[in-house]
Order: structure tokens, then C-alpha cells, then sequence
């Protein structure tokens, strides 16, 4: 906390925004910060370079069991650096755990494995990242545990860096 700045905030730990504590890419285009004044005005031709690049990916070979003697670690720092802060967003997973995902990929396995009896007991079926296209860093809040498929969590994921974004924009 005392590398990022937070440690002797008069306000607390308890103030500190989401995502603060993530090492954001170089690439990251954020205004007042490492873009130039005239960003707005680029040219047509230009403005590509400061559009926001990210890409999504999950592995669905990690998994975690539902243990009934499951303790709740305190986490270092909730929602404070790229993970996302567990249990608002398991309270959002959960109002989606009963809805079957439809593929409109033939060969799209993944959501097939994800909703099968193999998913049964698990607490996770994989984990959900989104990174930043340029140089894979997981941007803030932007890894979490899969639990029904995929779809929903990264729903999730997705709207919770467009929130990121806004804030920087705002």
C-alpha cells in the first residue's frame, strides 16, 4: 500500500478505488496522464492510437471444488488489484447458476464441458481474464472465476472495465 500511495490516505484503507493497486499496461491510453492534450483531436487517421485494446480468455482446466468446509480467507486487498472483488461478484454469478449457455458453435466444447455433470460440485469451472491486447497484462478487476460457462462472467468482467474506463475518462 505504500508503493501505490494509499498507505497514509486520511480516509483509510477502506477508501481505496477498485483496481488501484493493478500495474496497468504502458499501452493503456489514460488522458492527463500519457496522452497528449490534443488526443480528442486526432485526426481520423490517427485515432487508432488511442483506442483501447483488450482481449479475453479463459482457462477451463482450472477448477475448485465446493468443499463443505469451505473457510472464507480475508483477502488481502478486495477488488484492489486485478482480481475482481469476489463476493458482489458471486452474488451476481448467482442469480445466472441455473441458466443453461446456448453455443452457436458447432465445435465450441468449452460451454458444452462447462454445463455438463462434470460441473457438479465445482465452485469454479475455470478462470476469466481480460487483458490488454498490447502487452497481455490482466487489467484491473479483470480476472475471475468461470462458474456457469462462460458468458455471464465475462458479461461481468467486461462491464467492470468499461467502469474502469469511465472512471479515467470521466
Amino acid at each position: 500500500m505504500h508503493i501505490i500511495g494509499w498507505a497514509h490516505d486520511p480516509t483509510g484503507l477502506s477508501s481505496t478505488p477498485k483496481g488501484s493497486c493493478a500495474v496497468l499496461c504502458h499501452a493503456y491510453s489514460i488522458p492527463d496522464m500519457n496522452l497528449p492534450e490534443d488526443w480528442c483531436q486526432a485526426p481520423t487517421d490517427k485515432k487508432w492510437l488511442y483506442s483501447l485494446l483488450v482481449a479475453k480468455d479463459a482457462n477451463f482446466k482450472q477448477k475448485a471444488w465446493a468443499r463443505p468446509n469451505n473457510h472464507h480467507d480475508m483477502p488481502l486487498g478486495p477488488g484492489w488489484g486485478c482480481t475482481i472483488h469476489y463476493k458482489p461478484y458471486l452474488e451476481e454469478m448467482t442469480k445466472y447458476a441455473n441458466q443453461d449457455e446456448i453455443s452457436h458453435c458447432v465445435s465450441f466444447s468449452t460451454i458444452w464441458n462447462a454445463n455438463n455433470k462434470k460441473a457438479k460440485g465445482l465452485r469454479a469451472t475455470g478462470v476469466g481474464t481480460i487483458t490488454c491486447s498490447h502487452h497481455e497484462l490482466v487489467q484491473p478487476n479483470g480476472l475471475g472465476d468461470l462458474q456457469v460457462g462462460d458468458m455471464h462472467n465475462f458479461y461481468l468482467l467486461f462491464c467492470t472495465q468499461i467502469e474502469n474506463i469511465l472512471h479515467f475518462y470521466g
